[in-house]
């Protein structure tokens, strides 16, 4: 059946027509059979034309009618794939955490979620040549925009939609771009089954305009309808960029603000430190001057021995100062290559023994024992750092026991870590003490006049975390000290 016969308006006027001219005909010629009286042509014939009339005037109703329906449901289907596009867009918009890829998720929703031929993204650029930079696309582009140059200058190649809509700021639509006069590219465009487009801009920031341009594959494919969802789609694009732009923003201004409190911190570190070493070197110093000018007015009249006092005091003051600046410049570059860690295979058991023995050159009035595994055990960890730790603690220990006490290091190696302990039977720490035991220049509220700048167990602590390891403290004021340094074996290579 040939297609205008499928249509329903035809259809229900000729059966309308055909019905009617079989019920005039037979009725007519019924009643002439029934009554005797003559068969009247005329009569029929007024009736067929009246039938005629009237089944002309119905099909022009109902087509009417029908052509009406078909408008509103393309209406309808357009709006409700604009809907649909707006709300699969802005799910891109919401979840987009990348402002370089959201206009190309963007596009491609368009396309796969619209069923466009093309939509890509560009951006106004304010120069003497005002052209149009495109940044994103998807869809049958076939190098379209690589070969057109749009502009939005007033000539001959910004004269088109895009263009118009940069310059005007307005929704810009070509319904059939071959009689878009304005459409400078129409050749390429028609190449690629482009028919109709719709131009959006967008303004993201000041002065900066964007366009989000939508081409269809058949003519007047946008309605007024379909123009305005799409142009509050481009809009949620803009509430995009600005909204990712603003978090890129807080994110640096965050990364700034972390990293001026961070040298405001070492600054006030530094500041801190500084302030205690001054304080610290104040007694050494005036040791000094007393003992200095005590030899230079009064030195003939001191006996040898008196003399050598003095010396000794001077001699004694300066290695505590310097002790101190030598750890002071320690502390203050826990953040330097002082710090790093320079991983060596070294045997364990023989480190912790010669650590011992150094201390023990130091000290004659102390016993110091090691407890620790027979064989012989080749581990891999810095030994400068390692050397830091047990000097420290082993000085400590020494320093703050009883002369004929004990000071034990013990060694425990374990498949992943090993843990060191320094055990001595001096004066304890107060508990009250303890949580500020590693703090530079604390010292126990119970060390009275025994010598010491605070800062070793600061050094001890900075070296252990340099190692990855831990360290902990137990201790009771009047019954000794327990260091334990927990450190992991970055890899153990043998055991002899």
């Amino acid at each position: 059946m040939p297609a205008p016969l499928r249509s329903f308006p035809l259809r229900t006027s000729l059966l309308y027509l055909a019905f009617s001219i079989a019920w005039i005909v037979g009725s007519d010629v019924a009643v002439s059979a029934l009554t005797g009286k003559p068969y009247l042509i005329e009569q029929t014939v007024k009736g067929l034309i009246f039938i005629t009339v009237t089944a002309s005037l119905l099909y022009i109703l109902l087509g009417r009618e029908h052509n009406a329906r078909n408008l509103s449901e393309a209406k309808l289907r357009r709006a409700n794939r604009a809907y649909r596009l707006l709300s699969s867009c802005n799910q891109v918009i919401v979840r987009a955490a990348d402002e370089t890829r959201l206009p190309g998720d963007l596009c491609e929703t368009i396309v796969t979620a619209g069923g466009y031929r093309l939509a890509w993204v560009g951006f106004a650029e304010q120069t003497s040549e005002r052209l149009i930079r495109p940044v994103a696309w998807a869809g049958h582009e076939a190098d379209y925009l690589s070969t057109i140059r749009l502009t939005w200058a007033e000539d001959q190649t910004g004269l088109g939609p895009a263009g118009r809509a940069i310059r005007l700021r307005q929704p810009q639509v070509s319904r059939y771009i071959p009689d878009d006069p304005g459409f400078f590219w129409r050749t390429e465009a028609l190449q690629r089954g482009y028919q109709s487009v719709v131009v959006l801009p967008f303004l993201v920031e000041g002065e900066e305009v964007g366009i989000l341009a939508i081409y269809a594959a058949e003519p007047d494919a946008f309605d007024e309808e379909e123009v305005c969802l799409l142009d509050e789609l481009a809009r949620d694009l803009a509430y995009g960029l600005r909204a990712l732009r603003a978090h890129r923003a807080l994110q640096e201004a965050t990364r700034a603000l972390a990293e001026v409190a961070q040298h405001q911190l070492a600054l006030d570190r530094a500041r801190l430190l500084l302030s205690m070493a001054v304080h610290d070197l104040r007694n050494p110093l005036a040791v000094i001057q007393s003992a200095t000018e005590l030899l230079h007015r009064y030195g003939d009249r001191l006996s040898e021995e008196e003399r050598e006092q003095r010396r000794t005091r001077i001699v004694e003051s300066i290695r505590f100062m310097k002790s101190l600046l030598d750890d002071l410049l320690l502390v203050s570059k826990a953040d330097s290559p002082a710090f790093s860690v320079h991983l060596e295979s070294l045997d364990i058991k023989a480190f912790c023994r010669q650590a011992l023995t150094d201390i023990a050159q130091t000290t004659s009035e102390h016993r110091l024992n090691f407890e620790g595994p027979e064989q012989d055990v080749l581990v891999l960890t810095d030994p400068k750092l390692l050397r830091h730790i047990l000097t420290n603690l082993l000085e400590n220990a020494v320093r703050y026991s009883p002369p004929d006490s004990t000071v034990t290091l013990s060694l425990e190696c374990q498949p992943e870590r090993i843990i060191l302990r320094v055990c001595d039977q001096g004066m304890g720490i107060p508990a009250a003490d303890q949580a500020r035991l590693f703090e530079p220049f604390f010292r126990a509220s119970n060390a009275g006049n025994i010598q010491g700048n605070g800062l070793g167990l600061t050094i001890v602590r900075q070296a252990v975390e340099a190692l990855g390891g831990t360290i902990a403290v137990e201790s009771a004021e009047g019954q000794g000290s327990t260091f334990t340094v927990t450190l992991p074996v970055l890899a153990a290579e043998s055991e002899k």
